[in-house]
């Protein structure tokens, strides 16, 4: 996966969840749904036919306990708010992981070598 296909892919992921949670507003249960799950096996999918175990860790992490995809970046992945989390090397030096770029300039190296 290119920087560019990772940065459309960000962008519909956080569109697709941005339409679950305001169907969660209206009473729609769409995460309890076999749509939502169908989804997620996707995503899943996805994830690990191109970036290593480290790699997918690390976008799970990032989308859903570093950040809130939704509120904490713009459509346009500007971020809104900076990560909840820190994350560090195997030294204990900060690595940044605040924007969407940040994400990328560390998942570019967590390819799996089977393409």
């Amino acid at each position: 996966m290119n920087k560019s296909d990772f940065i459309e892919f960000i962008k519909s992921f956080r569109k697709a969840h941005k339409y679950c949670d305001k169907l969660t507003e209206v009473r729609l249960p769409i995460y309890e749904s076999d749509l939502f799950d169908s989804y997620c096996k996707l995503i899943d999918k996805l994830i690990k036919s191109h970036f290593n175990e480290e790699g997918v860790d690390t976008f799970y992490w990032f989308v859903y306990e570093n950040h809130d995809i939704v509120s904490d970046f713009d459509d346009d992945l500007n971020t809104l708010h900076k990560g909840r989390l820190g994350m560090f090397d195997e030294r204990g030096n900060p690595i940044l992981m605040n924007t969407i770029e940040d994400l990328w300039e560390y998942l570019k190296d967590c390819t799996n070598d089977v393409q």
